[in-house]
C-alpha cells in the first residue's frame, strides 16, 4: 500500500482519501492520524485546509476538547476560508470551550453563532446561550433569549424545546410556580417526538415540582380553631 511506503508523490492524495474514509466510518484516531500526517505532507494550501478541518473534526468527535480548541483556532487563521468552515469551526470551538468550562470565551462565539436558528447549530447555540446566562443568575437575559427563539422560531424543535424547558426553570428560580408548571405541562402534552428525552425530562422537572408544592402545602400552619363557647 501507498502508506506503508516512504513518502512520496502519491502519499499525499492517499492520505486525503484514507483520513476520509476512516473519519466517514467513525474510525476517529485512525482518521486523525492520516490527517495528522497529511498535514506534514501538504503540497498545497487546500489539503492543508483539509487536514486542520480534518484535525478539529476528529478532535471533537474523540472528545479532546483542549486539542479540538486550539485546532479551531488554526482553522479560523487559516486563509480562504468559506463561510461554512468558519461556522463550522466557531460552533466547535465554543463547544470546545464550554466543555473546558471557559463561559467566558463560549458565550460570545455562542451568541453570534445564535443569529441563525434555522441551523442546527444555530438552534444549539440559542439554546447554550440561554443556559449560561441563566447559569450566571441572569435570568432576564436568559429569558429574553428564549422568547426571541420563539418568535424566530426553528426547523430544529428539539432546541426550541429544550428552551422551553430552561424557561421552566426561570419561572421557578423566580418565584412563578404557576407558570413553571403549566409550561412544563404543555410540553407534556404537546411536544410530538416521544423518544428523545425531551418529554421525560418535562415530566422529571413536573414531578419535582408538584412534590414542592406538596411539601409547601405540608409545610402549612394549622388554621386556629376558635371555640364558639369560649368567652
Amino acid at each position: 500500500m501507498v502508506l506503508d511506503r516512504t513518502d512520496n508523490i502519491f502519499t499525499e492524495a492517499a492520505l486525503a482519501r484514507a483520513a476520509e474514509l476512516q473519519y466517514n466510518a467513525a474510525n476517529y484516531d485512525q482518521a486523525l492520524m492520516h490527517y495528522q500526517r497529511l498535514e506534514v505532507n501538504s503540497a498545497n494550501k487546500w489539503n492543508l485546509l483539509k487536514a486542520k478541518v480534518g484535525i478539529m473534526r476528529c478532535e471533537y468527535e474523540l472528545g479532546k476538547f483542549a486539542d479540538c480548541k486550539k485546532a479551531a483556532l488554526q482553522v479560523l487563521a487559516t486563509e480562504n476560508l468559506s463561510e461554512v468552515q468558519q461556522h463550522e469551526a466557531n460552533f466547535k470551538l465554543a463547544k470546545s470551550y464550554l466543555q473546558l468550562n471557559d463561559t467566558n470565551n463560549a458565550l460570545p462565539l455562542f451568541t453570534k453563532l445564535a443569529e441563525e436558528t434555522q441551523t442546527a447549530e444555530g438552534a444549539e447555540s440559542k439554546y447554550l446561550t440561554a443556559e449560561i446566562l441563566f447559569n450566571q443568575n441572569k435570568t432576564k437575559r436568559a429569558e429574553n433569549v428564549i422568547m426571541d427563539f420563539i418568535e424566530k422560531n426553528t426547523p430544529h424543535q428539539y432546541w426550541l424545546a429544550k428552551s422551553f424547558i430552561l424557561l421552566a426553570d426561570i419561572y421557578l428560580a423566580n418565584g412563578d410556580q404557576f407558570q413553571a408548571k403549566h409550561t412544563l405541562m404543555s410540553m407534556v402534552e404537546n411536544y410530538p417526538e416521544q423518544n428523545d428525552g425531551i418529554i421525560d425530562l418535562a415530566k422529571t422537572k413536573l414531578q419535582h415540582l408538584e412534590e414542592l408544592e406538596q411539601q409547601q402545602q405540608s409545610d402549612k400552619p394549622e388554621p386556629m380553631q376558635i371555640d364558639p363557647n369560649q368567652n
